[in-house]
């Protein structure tokens, strides 16, 4: 969605646009939507991810608990590259979700308060309807009374 605030406002005010009132929004609302869809699919995706291999890592971690001496010390380096591994899945899990909040987080800080604009227009469309108002009252004068 490609607003220009400019059009609109010499569509409200028949043309007058030297009040100064001008801004450009360029957002793509249905683009970032689409955007947020597959970030939030992903984040869940990663999300059960994360659950199965927690699960996988408490199981290793109870047989490891169980077993004999002899066997942690064969069960120990296999136990430690899951839970490195685990380590790295949570860090770019992290990553992941930082930057797709971070991105929609700098598009939002730099669109402009639309609500001075709201307010100019709907002041403008209220002294619109209030000239017609009075074109109209003024031209029901003349018929009546010439």
């Amino acid at each position: 969605m490609n607003v220009n605030c400019l059009a609109l406002w010499n569509a409200i005010s028949g043309g007058n646009s030297d009040s100064g009132f001008l801004c450009t929004i360029d957002f793509d609302l249905e683009k970032e939507r689409s955007g947020l869809d597959e970030q939030g699919l992903k984040i869940a995706e990663n999300q059960e991810t994360s659950q199965k291999n927690r699960r996988k890592l408490a199981e290793n971690t109870r047989d490891f608990k169980k077993a004999s001496s002899d066997d942690k010390l064969s069960l120990f380096n296999s136990l430690l590259k899951s839970y490195q591994e685990e380590v790295d899945n949570l860090t770019k899990r992290a990553k992941f979700g930082e930057n797709a909040f971070l991105n929609i987080y700098q598009k939002l800080y730099e669109a402009p308060d639309p609500y001075p604009a709201l307010a100019s227009m709907a002041v403008c469309s209220f002294k619109y309807f209030l000239l017609l108002l009075f074109k109209f009252s003024y031209l029901l004068y003349l018929q009546i009374y010439c």
